[in-house]
């Protein structure tokens, strides 16, 4: 029998703490578009109880920074709103074309050691 390697990802190990509090997991690598036009993909959708939807962002290790579309999209996101684009944000149960005020981003640096 041979042994078995478990393989950890930031945004797997973020998405089982998000499950952990309570949150439901409705979409992966959605994407959304900044009132600039600026688009940027979440690594996932959750919501709570609530029906609150937030979008996580996971990061693996101390060095791994955002991206140039989502140092600026996210800023902007937060203060005047965004739209949610392609299919995987309509699986997501996100209206396509639909601007949106809430933006609730988690970020979350996940610290996996090397394999």
């Amino acid at each position: 029998a041979g042994s078995q390697r478990i393989i950890f990802t930031a945004q797997t190990t973020a998405e089982e703490m998000a499950q952990a509090r309570g949150l439901v997991v409705t979409g992966r690598q959605v994407t959304m578009e900044a009132p600039n036009r600026t688009r940027v993909v979440v690594d996932f959708v959750t919501k709570n109880p609530a029906g609150e939807v937030f979008f996580h962002e996971a990061k693996n290790g101390l060095g791994a920074m955002l991206t140039k579309n989502q140092r600026i999209a996210y800023p902007l996101a937060g203060q005047v709103g965004w739209v949610p684009r392609g299919a995987n944000a309509a699986r997501a149960g996100l209206e396509v074309g639909v601007a949106r005020q809430d933006f609730n981003l988690v970020f979350t640096r996940v610290l996996i050691p090397p394999s």
